[in-house]
């Protein structure tokens, strides 16, 4: 799938949005969760999205296109910027106005680090999404970087919050070393197209 996937473009207004509307599927997580290292080892293209040793670096909605003609689209990370609070907020505002928008042809992953609890702003967009009935699921990233036991333990602490959603039904323990997680996420991708296209 994703050997020719290619960057569209940097969103930084709503109106900078692409005109041809396809599947979204949307990339969600605190400014240091992993998104950059999620796109580059998921699409297998090194570089694709730029990993930084700097939180909150990625300012704008990034836009990938994939050989099977849908977008992947890279959130700005939340939680940690060393932007002023005026550009904060403007990208907060950008990232929920964009999230309003009411698309049945959109797949949220909600990115999680695996490692610590679910965050006060983690659960603050999980309930968002809920609020405004949208299709999401809830990536658990760097899980090479616990033991199996932490990875059953984040689990639960998701399902704690989201009980509607199961192990490989909703929740997805995610590893950039060893590619856990990868054939499960790509089935989910995978459905969610072909009910677009139906």
């Amino acid at each position: 799938m994703a050997e020719k996937a290619t960057f569209l473009k940097a969103v930084f207004d709503l109106k900078e949005l692409p005109k041809d509307e396809k599947p979204e599927v949307i990339l969600c997580g605190r400014s240091n969760v992993g998104k950059s290292s999620f796109i580059n080892t998921f699409l297998n293209v090194p570089g694709m999205a730029k990993t930084s040793s700097t939180p909150g670096k990625t300012r704008s909605i990034n836009y990938f296109l994939l050989p099977t003609d849908i977008y992947l689209v890279d959130m700005p990370g939340y939680g940690y910027s060393k932007a002023s609070q005026s550009e904060i907020t403007k990208y907060s505002h950008l990232t929920e106005n964009f999230l309003r928008q009411r698309n049945e042809d959109r797949l949220i992953f909600s990115l999680v680090d695996s490692r610590h609890e679910p965050s006060k702003l983690d659960v603050g967009l999980w309930q968002f999404l809920v609020e405004e009935r949208l299709n999401f699921a809830v990536i658990l990233t760097k899980c090479d970087k616990v033991k199996r036991n932490r990875i059953s333990e984040a689990v639960r602490e998701v399902r704690a919050i989201l009980p509607e959603l199961t192990l490989q039904e909703g929740i997805y323990p995610y590893s950039a070393v060893s590619l856990e997680g990868k054939k499960a996420i790509a089935s989910r991708i995978q459905n969610f197209t072909q009910f677009c296209k139906s």
